[in-house]
């Protein structure tokens, strides 16, 4: 039964929840007055589907102090109390209720304690609450806006809990489901990560208590897979081994940033952390092996060979591996000024005035950003989904870094207009030159879901929550009804035309530039098999 979801039935004992399933009623109901304000109570009410309005009289005037939905409930404050009732719950669009009367409940209630616990905290939150209400005539709606929205990140939070795995480092939190073709985890995905639960940390949600410790978790997991120079690599095996095949050079970054996130997110809810000078020493490694060796002095950049493409297209100083430095600078910066140590990272701190002026140079050309200088110096102008950088690293902290103008809106109707997929939707990560040996097309070029995304959020940023929420919308219709997404699309016909250029068919062996242009991205170490 869908009641057992509801959390005052969830840890019931099977034998009482069947005597709930043998007791309760089922009514499906339109614009009705279920209960009214001083009447007896006569049952307890939960919504299976639809929504309640709760009311209360105030000044001579009825006024809105809730509204409940699916999987809450309403008529136990009476009932618990042995009083009438204290506010008129309305329907008034189709809901699905399921009812139970006084005495049944009463006798359910009186079998377990931990149900009359939870209930009569809910009563006493319900009066605080209505109080609050007839004082403030919106807190009615701000408190449903909340409880949807708390309601939708536990969806998320969810997902992301069933794509980690505990261990004795941390929580493993892997690409995609334990047991699928990528077991792994990515420093950049639990970056990603990161920026979510330390903002929903710091929020009023409910879930914030979940957030806060699964970031924990997660820094402390990749914490662990630090290398004792300071280097993190592409992605790590759930026993904090290096499996990875590229370079990556932007990981270090992401690491720094993940650590330095899960501290000031404690800082700000008064957590003390035991392994505070563990988590401090790894920030100031992973940032002294960056600098010593990605940092390009004479330019004031850092270099890369891969990072967030895994081709050679990446290859010299990118849009997106400098901001995510740049990042890692702010983020160390509040970090030394959180926890008082600012003298341990002056480097940083003396370093990055400079670094990021030069980035917001380099990277705004042709009245727009670019996505890289090519080995060579050579301006590189093609559309890439990169270009959304100075946002993504700029937002979702507690200092607004990003500051929205002509030339990052000029940035987004050119990727906008270049990357946009006509056929799927959604933006594709760079143009698919599929006869390029350069270039890789993931067995089927076609768009990306977490870069839509990004694009999203951008418009909802600046307000723009129409165009936000159509681009969701399109994201949304590639759901699966668990609520999963893939992280990219395409077609058969696309990939049966990707299959020999992939060397999928025994391409590679047989191309010897496309195999070169691969080793190249790979690590010395690893042997090539053909």
């Amino acid at each position: 039964s869908d009641l057992r979801r509801v959390p005052v039935f969830t840890n019931l004992n099977d034998r009482l929840f069947e005597e709930v399933l043998a007791r309760a009623e089922l009514l499906s109901l339109e614009e009705e007055t279920i209960c009214r304000e001083g009447e007896a109570g006569e049952a307890f009410y939960l919504i299976r589907n639809g929504e309640a309005q709760v009311f209360r009289r105030h000044e001579d005037r009825d006024r809105l102090v809730a509204i409940l939905a699916d999987g809450q409930f309403f008529g136990e404050m009476s009932l618990l109390a042995d009083e009438r009732r204290n506010a008129t719950v309305k329907i008034s669009k189709r809901t699905d209720l399921v009812r139970i009367s006084s005495g049944d409940f009463m006798s359910i209630v009186a079998k377990d304690a931990g149900m009359m616990r939870e209930l009569a905290a809910v009563a006493e939150e319900r009066r605080a609450h209505q109080q609050d209400a007839l004082r403030d005539p919106h807190m009615a709606v701000i408190g449903r806006k909340l409880l949807d929205l708390n309601h939708a990140v536990n969806v998320h939070l969810n997902i992301l809990s069933q794509c980690s795995v505990d261990t004795d480092r941390g929580s493993a939190l892997l690409a995609t489901f334990p047991g699928s073709r990528y077991p792994y985890v990515y420093p950049r995905d639990s970056a990603c990560a990161s920026r979510f639960l330390c903002h929903l940390a710091s929020s009023p949600l409910k879930s914030g208590d979940v957030a806060m410790r699964f970031l924990g978790e997660i820094a402390r997991f990749i914490l662990n897979c630090q290398r004792d120079d300071g280097y993190w690599g592409q992605r790590y095996g759930v026993d904090a081994d290096d499996r990875g095949i590229y370079r990556q050079e932007d990981n270090v970054a992401h690491g720094v940033s993940i650590l330095c996130r899960y501290l000031l997110a404690a800082k700000k809810r008064d957590i003390d952390i035991p392994a505070i000078e563990t988590y401090l020493d790894a920030v100031m490694r992973g940032s002294e092996f960056a600098r010593r060796n990605y940092y390009r002095k004479e330019i004031h950049l850092f270099y890369s060979t891969t990072s967030i493409h895994e081709s050679a297209i990446e290859e010299g100083y990118t849009i997106w591996v400098n901001y995510a430095y740049l990042l890692m600078f702010r983020l160390i910066n509040e970090l030394g000024t959180a926890y008082g140590v600012q003298n341990r990272f002056s480097v940083e701190r003396g370093l990055a005035e400079g670094f990021e002026m030069t980035v917001g140079k380099v990277f705004a050309q042709e009245g727009r950003h670019i996505r890289r200088l090519k080995p060579d110096g050579t301006v590189d102008l093609r559309p890439d989904i990169t270009l959304l950088s100075p946002f993504f690293f700029g937002t979702g902290l507690d200092r607004e870094y990003f500051t929205d103008s002509e030339l990052f809106q000029n940035s987004i109707d050119f990727i906008s207009d270049m990357l946009w997929d006509p056929e799927l939707g959604m933006l594709q990560r760079y143009l698919p030159f599929i006869e390029d040996p350069d270039t890789h097309i993931h067995a089927g070029n076609g768009p990306w879901v977490q870069y839509t995304a990004m694009l999203a959020q951008y418009y909802f940023h600046r307000g723009d929550i129409g165009r936000g929420n159509e681009i969701l919308a399109i994201i949304d219709g590639y759901k699966s009804r668990e609520g999963h997404l893939c992280e990219h699309l395409t077609t058969p016909e696309r990939f049966q035309d990707s299959r020999p250029l992939n060397g999928l068919r025994g391409g590679i062996s047989k191309r010897s530039s496309i195999r070169a242009s691969w080793w190249r991205e790979f690590h010395t170490t690893i042997s090539w098999r053909s």
